[in-house]
């Protein structure tokens, strides 16, 4: 394998070069053959490729908190009004299925805590898809909050 590129790396240029029939193949076959810049091919288990390309909180979170920091300044409150925002917005807190897979994929056990401290998971009316959008919402929220602390600690101490 390449010296330049990890298999996650390699993976992504591989898909990114695929058509749609052809990646549904390799999907189907549970496999991707990813060539390096030799044209030798490795072949990447459907494991392997569902970790390069999972939505990761962490990856999200952080990437939240950076465009809050550049799109409002360091001011606190005006910092965590912009994440919540951000993340009642988000994909994840808005569709059904995104939040279903997020919540079967991810782990949302501080976004559930968090919920419970404020009441409840569970309200009158809820359907499956709108308590997974919550716990999402919830967890991608706590998250990006874990960030932001650490950041502007991080920054206060410099």
């Amino acid at each position: 394998m390449s010296e330049d590129l990890t298999k996650e790396q390699l993976a992504q240029h591989t898909v990114d070069s695929m058509d749609l029939a052809t990646l549904k193949q390799c999907v189907y076959e549970q496999t991707l053959e990813v060539y390096d810049n030799s044209e030798e091919y490795y072949e990447l288990s459907l494991e392997d490729y569902n970790k390069a390309f999972t939505f990761s909180t962490l990856t999200e979170a952080k990437s939240i908190v950076t465009e809050a920091i550049e799109q409002v300044g360091l001011d606190r409150d005006d910092l965590q009004a912009f994440i919540h925002q951000s993340c009642d917005g988000h994909q994840v807190a808005i569709y059904h299925g995104k939040a279903i897979e997020f919540c079967a994929t991810q782990d949302t056990n501080d976004g559930e805590e968090w919920l419970e401290d404020c009441g409840s998971i569970v309200q009158d009316g809820d359907t499956f898809g709108s308590i997974a959008c919550r716990i999402a919402f919830a967890t991608l929220y706590v998250a990006c909050e874990t960030i932001l602390e650490e950041t502007l600690n991080e920054m206060e101490d410099a």
